[in-house]
């Protein structure tokens, strides 16, 4: 549960730096909705990438300003997921 918790306070800090309350609200709709499928999957899957140096280069692609690979780290952290392709 404490990974869950820093997991999802990270995401936080990237999406709200957009600054736009409606994209909250829907992303913490989502996050509600796939956290708990993601939490059945991971009961029956072990992790099987490495998912604490991909939000790691997310972290410094965000914090040194370049979006465009903090964006392209993310999509490899959801589509590249075997969760997100079994669902």
């Amino acid at each position: 549960m404490e990974w869950e918790a820093a997991n999802n306070a990270f995401h936080d800090a990237l999406i709200s730096r957009c600054d736009t309350p409606l994209l909250m609200k829907m992303y913490r709709s989502q996050v509600t909705l796939n956290d708990r499928y993601r939490l059945i999957y991971l009961q029956a899957t072990p992790i099987q990438r490495e998912v604490i140096d991909e939000h790691t280069a997310i972290a410094n692609a965000a914090i040194e300003r370049r979006a465009d690979e903090a964006v392209a780290g993310a999509g490899i952290v959801v589509c590249g997921s075997d969760w997100a392709r079994n669902l």
